[in-house]
């Protein structure tokens, strides 16, 4: 089981971030549906599918490599875990 966290403020004004194999944090959002909510969590256990499929350091490599030579929004980590949690809109 993963531990979740709920959380008031997260850095970057992301909604929620996964911690490979330790826990997720969720920012708070009252304005968030459960149907939204419950996407947003599905997202970020499936990033913990990946570390896990990946041996968490190749994960955390990987990430961040992603993330600086690609970009957060079309980086394949994120388009995986946006479509695997069922997000209309993979490329946001």
């Amino acid at each position: 089981m993963i531990p979740i966290f709920f959380v008031k403020y997260l850095p970057f004004g992301f909604n929620g971030i996964a911690i490979p194999p330790l826990f997720i944090l969720i920012r708070i959002d009252e304005s968030r549906s459960v149907d939204s909510e419950r996407i947003l969590i599905s997202h970020e256990k499936i990033h913990f599918e990946q570390a896990k499929r990946m041996f968490y350091l190749l994960f955390y490599f990987r990430y961040i490599f992603q993330l600086i030579f690609i970009g957060y929004k079309t980086m394949p980590l994120e388009m995986e875990a946006r479509f695997k949690a069922g997000e209309k809109d993979i490329i946001r």
